[in-house]
């Protein structure tokens, strides 16, 4: 039984006629350890990916916009085999980042800055119907982003009419599912 280690890389730009933006990082670490078994299998996973970019620049008419920023999400889980050929999982996914968003104009400038943290859980199955053919199903279940969204307004006009507040509110994903199936031959593997 080997054990499996994935790293990922991006390089993320964004090009319009006023701006251009690249990012360039490391987008995730995965690892699967096996674990001895009397019969079947079992395996345990963890790891930490880039969950989504925020990445913005505009220029138009006499406003400025940037934002940038991400959500990551790190994650556990485990499979076994229930039945010879029958793997069933679940993973769990801790999600967190901020943003940072600016617009900017000759007389005042919004700052907005939220932070996101939620809790994702998934459940899949993967059937090995045959040497060459197998497929799978997942569930992920709904799960709700808790937000804090920092706001400032800078008036460079009149300073008094600046302010700043937080906002709370809450960001809800509906549940999703997903199938899938691959084909395994000699010399080429069809996902």
């Amino acid at each position: 039984k080997i054990t499996s280690m994935q790293m990922h890389y991006s390089n993320r730009e964004f090009n319009s006629s006023s701006s251009y933006i690249s990012k360039s990082n490391i987008d995730g670490f995965n690892m699967i350890l096996p674990m001895r078994t009397y019969k079947g299998s079992l395996a345990v996973s963890a790891g930490l990916n880039n969950y989504a970019d925020f990445l913005l620049a505009d220029n138009r008419n006499n406003a400025s916009i940037s934002e940038d920023g991400g959500l990551t999400s790190y994650h556990a889980g485990a499979s076994v085999e229930f039945a010879e050929g029958l793997f069933i999982g679940a993973d769990i996914k801790f999600i967190n980042g901020e943003d940072k968003m600016y617009e900017l104009y000759p007389d005042s400038t919004h700052l907005y800055r939220p932070k996101y943290n939620g809790t994702s859980f998934t459940f899949g199955m993967l059937h090995r119907y045959s040497q060459i053919f197998q497929y799978g199903i997942s569930i992920d279940l709904p799960y709700s982003l808790d937000v804090s969204d920092k706001y400032t307004y800078s008036n460079q006009i009149d300073p008094d009419e600046s302010f700043s507040d937080t906002w709370y509110y809450t960001v809800k994903k509906p549940v999703n599912f997903h199938m899938g199936g691959a084909l395994f031959f000699k010399t080429i593997n069809l996902f």
